[in-house]
């Protein structure tokens, strides 16, 4: 929430952080996905016993949905709503998690 409250704030961060290295590709866009490595490190950690981490692979494309729905907001210039994403957000990543039942209830609550 709170990385997505300063993309709301400042939608041109957005694009520089999440939409610009993907276009100009290359060593950039291999940048940022090094750069989304303690990210999903942050995943894994403080993980609860009774919770099993999915794949790296499953979490990479989490990670990358997460980042094409914020990005589309900023596209369309509605930064400013990004604050409207938290639920779905919240449910598309804890769903491989938790399951989906509790991902909605935990979303419905965000």
């Amino acid at each position: 929430d709170a990385f997505r409250s300063a993309l709301a704030a400042n939608p041109d961060l957005a694009r520089f952080v999440l939409i610009e290295p993907q276009r100009t590709g290359g060593k950039i866009a291999e940048r940022l996905q090094t750069a989304t490595e303690p990210a999903l490190a942050e995943l894994d950690r403080g993980l609860p016993k009774r919770v099993k981490a999915p794949s790296r692979e499953v979490q990479s494309a989490l990670l990358a949905g997460m980042v094409a729905l914020i990005a589309r907001v900023v596209e369309a210039d509605k930064g400013e709503q990004l604050g409207r994403l938290l639920p779905e957000l919240s449910e598309l990543l804890l769903t491989p998690y938790v399951g989906r039942e509790e991902a909605v209830a935990v979303a419905r609550g965000a």
